[in-house]
């Protein structure tokens, strides 16, 4: 399976790819069910805000990047804080849409076989729907508080269950041939007690828990504190947009 996976990656891309993009297409499907807008300009404004956050988390993924001190392969980013805020403003399924578009866009230029964006899709549809659905029923200070709260652990839940049962094991087979010692041996050289009988634990403890921790906190802050500004101006554009449109349809009426 690992052979097959690394001689034919381009086929590996374009699949995952096209799963992203049905994805999209039933986030979508849903949104208009569940989040539908109002009036035409209602929508557009919201696809309008989907695809400039999305446009926002693309470069914060691909380019600022991070390296974790102990396990440098593995990259601090915040392009979640656009989800977040996205999953805020519009609802769960908008922020979960934010991940797909940049998962989506971000593949071909995956450097691990696609490992590390599986990894982040899971992660960010878990924390953007765990924080944007109980900041649905709470529109506080308190509440986003709370949301973001409750996102972060469900983060850290998330990013262990997937590292141990899945992502792990995927990494050793693409990009060590299900060779073992390999994948030891490079976290060996940042940490010299791991060995084949103990680095999945500590692999876990050491980098794991300690780098989503950090992540997790970081993006947290940044969308607490720069939701309210964003939302204000996104309520003021809606309100502009509104009143242009009443004078236009009361121009009309007098014509």
């Amino acid at each position: 399976m690992g052979e097959f996976l690394r001689n034919h990656l381009t086929l590996v891309k374009i699949l995952f790819v096209v799963l992203i993009v049905v994805l999209i297409f039933v986030a979508i499907f849903i949104a208009k069910k569940l989040e539908g807008a109002k009036t035409r300009s209602e929508k557009i404004k919201k696809y309008v805000a989907i695809a400039i956050f999305s446009g926002l988390s693309v470069p914060l993924y691909l380019f600022a990047k991070i390296p974790f001190p102990i396990f440098t392969f593995l990259k601090i980013q915040f392009s979640i804080v656009p989800a977040y805020i996205i999953g805020f403003l519009l609802g769960p399924t908008s922020g979960a849409l934010v991940i797909l578009i940049r998962t989506a866009i971000c593949i071909p230029f995956t450097k691990n076989m696609c490992v590390g964006e599986l990894a982040d899709l899971f992660i960010g549809l878990t924390a953007t729907l765990t924080s944007s659905v109980i900041y649905l029923k709470h529109r506080t200070k308190g509440g986003a508080a709370i949301s973001l709260v409750f996102s972060s652990v469900a983060w850290l839940i998330t990013a262990v269950v997937a590292n141990i049962v899945l992502l792990l094991p995927f990494y050793i087979k693409l990009m060590f041939n299900d060779n073992l010692a390999g994948f030891v041996s490079m976290l060996s050289s940042s940490v010299s007690s791991i060995n084949e009988e103990n680095y999945m634990l500590m692999y876990v403890l050491i980098g794991v828990i300690p780098f989503n921790l950090i992540v997790t906190v970081a993006c947290s802050v940044i969308t607490f504190i720069v939701y309210k500004s964003i939302s204000k101006l996104y309520r003021n554009i809606a309100t502009d947009n509104k009143r242009s449109e009443e004078n236009l349809d009361n121009s009309s009426e007098k014509e």
